[in-house]
């Protein structure tokens, strides 16, 4: 396996002995659970973000559901009935660039997660194997990928990918920790110059692939619906790494790294 994210409360032991320690950023403001995966930086609310659903508060794209692809996964992405991803009244998946929403520096657009497993015990635990943005044309492929593998050939430029070259990255998460439906679990926030020179209105395709850990007892398969959205409305917030925000690598340039000591975030969605 790759790196491993622990966006838990626990120290996660794998079935070998190995142990899976919290990412965990330490700031002047406290302590968050985040961690950077080949440039994006993936972080829970922890307390300062406003990750109730709500009019105006998130754009919602598509769920995946299911599990139907693979006995060991779910996947999908915002389109309905690809693979297990599914669009349900009121979803509008055909986000293009210029509807992207940016963090309060300006450096990174945010993607935001909410994990729906069932229950608690062992079955709070959901791990995100992939998470791929590509960008395309003003209009969809005439026939669109029904595999990951087809993927990079018919959608378009690869903006970002959580697991390039081949590498098996994930973030382990637990459902639990918010009330389940309508409170977000996870922000993604992918680089901004990864989308430079391209044209507002083309297509933005987010892939997610959740449930394919198996390293330690309770991460089982996915039983979603797992919901992947983008704010609703301008951030009104901060995030700010307290150095330049280019500090944080560029996608491909590393696996992992945990901006420490002086890594200030501060994301705030808020209802007007």
């Amino acid at each position: 396996m790759g790196v491993a994210v622990n966006l838990t409360n626990e120290t996660i032991t794998e079935d070998g002995g190995a142990e899976i320690t919290q990412s965990i950023i330490v700031t002047p403001l406290g302590s968050y659970h985040a961690g950077v995966i080949n440039g994006g930086l993936f972080r829970r609310p922890d307390d300062l973000d406003e990750s109730k659903s709500g009019s105006g508060i998130f754009r919602d794209l598509y769920t995946s559901t299911g599990g139907s692809s693979s006995a060991d996964k779910q996947e999908g992405y915002n389109r309905h009935g690809v693979m297990d991803s599914h669009i349900p009244s009121g979803f509008d998946p055909f986000l293009r660039v210029g509807e992207l929403v940016s963090d309060g520096s300006n450096s990174f657009f945010v993607f935001v997660i909410d994990t729906n497993e069932p229950g608690g015990g062992s079955g709070k635990y959901i791990s995100l194997d992939d998470f791929k943005v590509f960008v395309g044309d003003n209009t969809d492929p005439e026939s669109l990928p029904q595999s990951e593998a087809e993927m990079g050939s018919s959608l378009g430029l690869s903006v970002y990918d959580m697991n390039p070259d081949g590498e098996e990255n994930t973030v382990l998460l637990d459902y639990s920790l918010y009330s389940g439906s309508g409170q977000m679990d996870l922000f993604v926030f992918v680089p901004q110059s990864a989308f430079a020179g391209l044209a507002a209105d083309s297509l933005v395709y987010v892939y997610t692939e959740f449930g394919g850990y198996r390293g330690s007892a309770g991460f089982d398969a996915a039983a979603g619906p797992e919901q992947v959205s983008i704010p609703g409305k301008a951030i009104t917030g901060l995030v700010d790494t307290g150095v330049p925000a280019e500090s944080i690598p560029e996608p491909h340039s590393s696996l992992l790294i945990l901006l420490g000591g002086a890594l200030l975030l501060r994301l705030r969605c808020r209802r007007h």
